[in-house]
């Protein structure tokens, strides 16, 4: 027998767009629109489809996803996040948009896609290559998403491949987005990692977990076993670089802001044990290896 749920409208039924009941109940469970969206947007397109569109207006020579599956999910939205602005034109639709396309470049960014596989439809009804951007940014930890909701009228070409987010303007996973006033709580730390490693770790429900698993990102494993957060001398631990631990927090700040992340915060303490006992398991297991061997 088969115990999937039965098919539900997304948004206006005139739009006639289905999906699966248990997808909108677990969209509907999401703690923010632009989290739902981006879950939607998966169900509803297949990976391929994705790999060479964009959400929002058309830019690159990539397709755009469809208008009339993209405004049903707009609806659902409106109507499951009342207390956000998701009109067409509003700011946290304009959020959403910004992840879908986050989203994308992840996607890209994983499966190292091919240029030869994007195709886009030209006037004459033929397919043309389109172009696709370089998968390998690098951004920095310490940015914030005030710049997610800009508009994709602002969407600009970038050739680089190390761009910074203070100066790239880039959201998490960016769709090579700029915008004139971004954020930069703490541009001079400087502290870069892969969009891919970063969009996990804002995607953490919780700081320590986004703690533990950054800092395996941050820091070799070579230095991690030798040291902890703020060091032990009596034990031999070197304290982990400050600016890096500084800029972890920054972070954290900046994405849960909920929680008590000041550096004497019980949330942040709670992030410094969930590192150490982080690193006291790698040590446990390279001891393993080295027995091993």
């Amino acid at each position: 027998k088969c115990f999937c749920s039965p098919k539900e409208f997304i948004g206006d039924p005139v739009r006639n767009v289905k999906v699966l009941g248990n997808y909108l109940m677990k969209a509907r469970q999401k703690t923010k629109p632009k989290y739902a969206a981006r879950y939607l947007v998966r169900v509803l397109f297949p990976k391929e489809t994705l790999l060479c569109s964009i959400m929002g207006v058309s830019a690159r020579g990539r397709r755009t996803l469809d208008p009339n599956k993209i405004a049903a999910i707009r609806e659902f939205l409106a109507t499951n996040f009342p207390n956000y602005d998701l009109s067409e034109h509003g700011k946290d639709w304009k959020t959403c948009i910004t992840n879908v396309n986050a989203m994308i470049r992840c996607l890209r960014s994983e499966t190292k896609i091919n240029p030869v596989s994007c195709l886009k439809e030209t006037p004459e009804g033929k397919e043309k290559v389109a172009d696709t951007p370089d998968a390998s940014h690098c951004v920095d930890l310490n940015y914030n998403e005030v710049s997610e909701g800009i508009s994709q009228n602002s969407q600009k070409k970038t050739s680089s491949t190390t761009d910074t987010l203070q100066n790239a303007g880039l959201d998490t996973f960016p769709e090579a987005l700029h915008t004139p006033s971004v954020k930069k709580p703490h541009p001079w730390r400087n502290v870069q990692l892969p969009f891919s490693v970063i969009y996990v770790a804002k995607g953490k429900s919780r700081p320590e977990l986004s703690a533990r698993y950054l800092i395996r990102h941050m820091f070799t494993e070579d230095v991690l076993v030798k040291s902890n957060v703020y060091g032990n001398l009596d034990r031999g631990m070197s304290p982990l670089d400050c600016n890096r631990i500084n800029a972890l927090r920054d972070f954290l700040q900046e994405n849960y802001p909920s929680f008590d992340l000041k550096e004497t915060g019980y949330d942040w303490k709670a992030c410094v044990a969930a590192i150490n006992s982080t690193i006291r398991s790698l040590r446990h297991d390279h001891k393993k290896a080295t027995v091993g061997i």
